[in-house]
């Protein structure tokens, strides 16, 4: 696909080329809109309103501002209430942490630690009472 073909596919979909897609070489250009396109327009599985939620916990994990401001923008199109938000900000920003100290080598054992999560899962769903 060349750049005037994308442009005119994100076109059809956005009404316009943002700014910073334009700005990209084309390759990088069709590999970001193809993930663009992928959370906003295809797959059936999950919810768009979900697909927000999740682009936004990824940006507030990864500590990336622009995907952060999509993810903002989504759930707000979306219609989440501002405390749903917050709860997503809190819970990214918790896992985010985990993720920093498990992922710097922090000392644990695998196994345990993979038995405790079993267990904290299980009480977790009675809690919530799912099956």
């Amino acid at each position: 696909m060349t750049k005037d073909e994308l442009f005119a596919e994100v076109r059809r979909h956005l009404g316009t080329v943002p700014s910073w897609l334009e700005a990209m070489p084309q390759d990088q250009a069709q590999e970001v809109w193809t993930a663009v396109r992928h959370l906003l327009i295809e797959g059936v599985t999950l919810a768009p309103r979900d697909k927000a939620l999740v682009c936004l916990a990824v940006g507030i994990a990864q500590g990336c501002q622009p995907l952060t401001a999509l993810g903002l923008a989504l759930v707000r199109a979306a219609g989440v209430p501002t405390p749903e938000m917050l709860e997503v900000r809190r819970v990214a920003n918790a896992v985010a942490g985990m993720g920093r100290y498990f992922g710097a080598g922090g000392s644990f054992d695998y196994y345990r630690f993979e038995g405790d999560m079993l267990q904290m899962a299980a009480a977790m769903r009675t809690a919530m009472n799912i099956a």
